[in-house]
Order: structure tokens, then sequence, then C-alpha cells
């Protein structure tokens, strides 16, 4: 390759080189003021190819095969670096402050928010509300201040994960490391803001190649991958948090999804829809697509109906409706009638599984964007999984689809989104669906994992690259709205527990009776004000009126006979029903009592019981009573 000097620097480059192997030459002419030729194809490992002597012609050797960038140097014409209005950088400092609590002490942190500065406040919402009903620590960070103390200030996805995993490897104990990753923000393909309205706000992992849909996908795994070695995003790679991502891009949008989030973890949102769980097959097209498809998601169903039996199970089969031929291709109009009613009359989790893409549900399209953006299920959002392709593929600004505007939806719509950005093969589909759905709910558990942390686990058991494509939207620190069951028994035979001797036999008809002492919010507990309750929740009296956080009593007893009188003896261990951040534990009683008869017509006896305080805030403290009484009977 043959190039003439000019006055100043010379940048070239030779783009056949790439396509043709050996070695190449490149010779300068009038290459006197150039004193060096610098090799700039990667940027932090530039090598200099001095032109000893200053001569006119200068010529140098490299190795084809490859695009390689170089620039000739003009000692004489150096750039002169400018002073930029910001040139002070304040020290964030985020690895001597990170773990500090209010007080300055290190606290673990249990969740992170990482959020583009001018979305803070929304996210210190959400932090807010995680850290009062949840009782974990959360704590949020600007990508500003990331970017500046691990990428040099320049927008890098491994700055932001380092930074995590710098919380990952400094928690005190493993058991206490960092769970849940919320990227509270949208991203794009497009990192240089070259597209108009682009939306990078905090950026995606996205594969070097984009010809294929499915080898080539973007995934916020990336930031959950902490293991040592792990970052490249190898198919052994493994998540050790659970992550999910909040897309939003402007102030109000991020509002209106933290309050969604706070409207569903709320009283308001309570109601028998919370055991419902939906399912909605794609018809069958070909012959493999109805034991793939259609007759896996029914086995799913029956599962939990038989592993959780309080969860109603409601199978939408397209198949099973009439298909209808319009001027815009086959349609199921009931199935839309049906999927959106079942949306809107409310369901704890939707499952559909078929084929999809940016723009709905099915090629008849059984659900739409407009569908997503016109559901009126207020309170009652589901989560909603989508097995299918493209459904959520929110990386391109210039296409909305139909996953971003259910999610988006302020009146309606999901609380989150078990979604797919690019296209996932039938087997992967189906092999995830079935190592979810026990995740999802629990199987074997009273409180299953958040659906972020079931994500986590199933992707983790599949060996496919593919399953990088799949995303959880939403908060990935919430558990899903599942029904507390808390019937305290109280009574047998109408007789208090405490007092009852009575011995239950086989084929005995038994009444008993039980009492739930709940609390509205957190803010005022059930009260009988006109019932005689020193005999029950501990003859202590610390429970004559409930808790504001409610009140839960667990208790046992045992009773016997002993110098001709009889005794009993119960232990209480007293909870809240409703959990805040400083109340949890409500203490502990013993309780005993001792009665004989004597002279025929007397008795006598001493009670006792001892109260040990739980948690300050509950404003209780430690208490003992005693009682003496005599009585006569004639």
């Amino acid at each position: 390759m043959q190039l003439k000097g000019v006055n100043g620097q010379l940048d070239f480059r030779w783009t056949e080189a790439a396509i043709i192997p050996g070695i190449g030459e490149y010779q300068i002419s009038s290459a006197t003021q150039f004193s060096q030729v610098w090799d700039v194809t990667n940027p932090n490992f530039i090598v200099a190819k001095n032109n000893v002597g200053n001569l006119s012609e200068f010529s140098f050797k490299a190795v084809l095969g490859e695009l390689r960038e170089y620039v000739a140097i003009n000692p004489n014409d150096y750039f002169t670096p400018i002073k930029i209005n910001r040139s002070y950088v304040p020290n964030q400092d985020l690895k001597g402050t990170i773990f500090n609590d209010e007080s300055g002490n290190f606290k673990d942190i249990d969740f992170v928010i990482i959020t583009p500065a001018f979305l803070l406040q929304s996210a210190l919402k959400l932090a807010d509300h995680r850290a009062t009903a949840d009782g974990i620590n959360v704590k949020v960070v600007t990508t500003d201040k990331i970017f500046e103390e691990f990428s040099s200030g320049k927008q890098d996805i491994a700055a932001i994960r380092n930074f995590v995993r710098y919380i990952y490897e400094n928690a005190s104990t493993e058991d206490k490391r960092i769970k849940y990753l919320c990227l509270f923000g949208d991203a794009s393909v497009d990192y240089k803001d070259r597209i108009p309205n682009n939306n990078n706000t905090v950026p995606t992992y996205h594969t070097y190649r984009s010809d294929s849909t499915y080898r080539s996908f973007m995934s916020d795994d990336f930031f959950g991958n902490m293991d040592l070695e792990e970052g490249l995003m190898l198919a052994n790679e493994k998540l050790d948090i659970a992550v999910g991502r909040i897309l939003v891009d402007d102030v109000n949008l991020a509002n209106a999804m933290v309050d969604k989030i706070i409207s569903y973890d709320s009283k308001k949102s309570y109601g028998n829809w919370r055991n419902n769980f939906v399912l909605v097959s794609d018809d069958v097209d070909k012959s493999w697509e109805y034991s793939v498809l259609e007759k896996n998601l029914d086995i799913l169903g029956d599962e939990v109906s038989l592993e959780k039996p309080t969860i109603n199970v409601k199978k939408i089969h397209s198949d099973s409706y009439q298909q209808v031929a319009s001027s815009g291709g086959d349609r199921y109009p009931e199935v839309n009638d049906e999927f959106k009613n079942a949306i809107e009359v409310g369901a704890l989790v939707i499952n559909y599984f078929g084929h999809g893409g940016e723009d709905g549900l099915a090629s008849e399209y059984i659900f739409t964007k407009e569908t997503g953006q016109d559901l009126k299920n207020k309170n009652r959002y589901p989560c909603m999984v989508t097995v299918t392709c493209e459904f959520t593929k929110f990386d391109n600004p210039q296409r909305v689809t139909a996953g971003e505007l259910t999610f988006w939806n302020k009146e309606g719509g999901a609380i989150s989104l078990v979604t797919t950005t690019r296209s996932i093969s039938a087997s992967v589909g189906v092999e995830f669906n079935q190592v979810l759905t026990p995740e999802l709910f629990g199987y074997g558990l009273d409180i299953p994992n958040t659906p972020a942390e079931a994500v986590r686990i199933s992707k983790n058991s599949i060996g496919s690259e593919n399953r990088r494509v799949v995303f959880y939207i939403g908060d990935p620190s919430m558990h899903l709205a599942f029904p507390r069951q808390k019937i305290e028994l109280t009574t047998i035979n109408g007789i208090p527990i405490a007092q009852s001797t009575e011995v239950l036999k086989a084929l005995d008809k038994v009444k008993l009776g039980g009492e739930i002492l709940g609390s509205d919010d957190g803010m005022y507990g059930f009260s009988t004000p006109l019932a005689t309750l020193h005999k029950f929740n501990g003859w202590a009296d610390q429970f004559l009126g409930t808790p504001p956080e409610g009140l839960v009593d667990l208790y046992a007893v045992i009773s016997g006979k002993a110098l001709g009188g009889g005794w009993t003896v119960a232990y209480h261990d007293y909870s809240a029903d409703e959990s805040t951040a400083t109340v949890d534990d409500l203490g502990s009683e013993i309780n005993a009592v001792y009665a004989k008869k004597f002279a025929k017509n007397y008795k006598a006896g001493i009670k006792y019981a001892a109260y040990s305080a739980g948690d300050a805030d509950a404003g209780k403290v430690d208490t003992d009573k005693v009682w003496l009484w005599v009585s006569a009977k004639f």
C-alpha cells in the first residue's frame, strides 16, 4: 500500500488487508515530518514503528488477515488537550461507602437498584417501599457514579457488573450476599445515541453478531454472573443473583410503575383473583405442535392443581374454539375475549405458550398491542409468562412491542413479565416452562421465591445458550401475591384450648374454633372491645387490644394432675400478622395454673403469667403476674 505524507497527522487503513493472507508492506513517501507510525487498532495497546533518521521514504511490514488502524505521527503537530466545562470529577467513593448504614456502620446489602440520575427519585421511592414492606436493606446508585468510579466516566456495561460484583464479594458472609439487582431504566441497541429518541438509559449486554434473532441477543444475565472467570457470557456461566429490569425512560412512567408495585403489595389488591392461574396455548398448525405446545402446557396445569390444591387452574386452548376466516387472516375472536376477560377478572399468573412476536401472540393475534394497553384490571395485576418469540424486544426505540405496552399499562396490564426478547426454540421453551412452574408456585413451600429468583434458578438448570433471551421485567425483589393462610385454633367444643381437658377420640364429633387477628396494612389491628379478653392470648394481658401490626399467637398447652389437684401449663409465641421493618417479634409468654378442691364446697388455686417482650418498637416490657384465689360453691 502506497501513501504520501501531508502536513500534520496522517491516519490510514487498508480495508482489503482483512481478506488477504500473508505479509503486507506499507510505503509512505514525503515522510520526513513523521517520526513514528502508531498501530492504534487496540487503543489500550499501541505499538510504534520508528522512522529512524526521518527518512523521506519510509516503509514497514505487517501481518495481513485483519483490518488494522494506523496513524503517522508528526511531533510538531500533537493534538492539544482542551479543558472542558466540567473538568473536575468529585470522588464518588462507592467502594468506601456502599455498605454504610444511616449511622455509618457496615450493613450487608440485599437489593441494589441501578438507575440514571434523572430517575433517582422514583427509584428511591421503590427502595423505601421495599425496605418498609419486606425489611430488606436496599441501596440505589446512579449510573454516572458507577461509570466514573469503575470505568473512568465511560459508559461501560462491565463497570456495572464490576460494581455489583464488588458488593457480592465483600458481604460479611456468603449467605448475606446481595440477592436482587434491579436495572431501573430502558435499554437500546444504540450505545452512541444515533437513533432519534434513543432511550439507552441503563445499557444491557449485546452479542457481537447481529445476523440472527436466535443467536444474536441481548441479556441482563451479564450483570448476575458473579463467579471468578465469568463475564464472557459462555453457555456454562450461571446466574448468582436474581436480575430484573423495570422498563422506564421518563419520570412520569417511572412513578406510575412504582405506584403500581406499591398498590400490588397493598390491601386494596386483596381478592380471590390471587388463587387463579390461567394457561393459554396456541393452536396446532403442524403435527408436532400438539405434543410440544398444547399437551405440555396442559400437563403443567394438572401438575399445579395437584401440587397446589388452593390454586384454580383455567385452561384456554385455542383449538377448543371456532376459528374464523377474515380479510386479515384466520382469527379466534372467542379466544381473544376469553384471554382478555381472564386477565380483567384477575389472575395471579398468566402463562402463554406458542408462537408470537413483537406485535402480539399467535399468528391469529389472540393478544395484540391494543389488548395490552387497553386492559382494565387495576389492582388485579398478573405475572405474565410468555414463552414465545420477541414479545418484549425492548431494545429497539423505534418499535414498541406488545410486551412493553402490557407492562406500561397504568390502569391494568401486568405487574411483571417473564418474557423473551429474541427468538426461542420450542425445545428450550418447553424445558424452561417445566422447570419454571415448580419454582414459580413454590412446590412444597409456604412462601415461594420471588418470580425473578424462580427465573434465575430455572435458567441455571438449562444448558442451552438460548436461555439468555428470557428476561424478568419488573421488581426482582417482589413476591407474588399468594394469599397468606393464617387461621389459629382457639377452642374445642366451645371451650378455650387452655381450659379444655377433653380427650378426643376416633369418630368423635368435635367443634373447633379459631381466630384471625389481622392487620390493616400494619396500621390498625382487629379488635373486639366488648369481649372478655383476659382468657385469650395469654394471662399477662399484653394483648387486650390487638397491635396495629395484627397478632399471630402460636401456643402449646399441657395439663395433668398432681397432689389431688389439676395443673395446666401453656406457652405462647407472639408475632406480627403484617411485619414492619422494626416490628415482627411480639414476645413470648408462659402461663401456669394449679387448682385443688377441699372441704367439698371449696376450691383454691394459684395462677402465674410471665411475659417476655420482643422487638423494642412493639412497645412492650417484661411482665410477671401472680393470682391467688379461693372460691366456694353451695
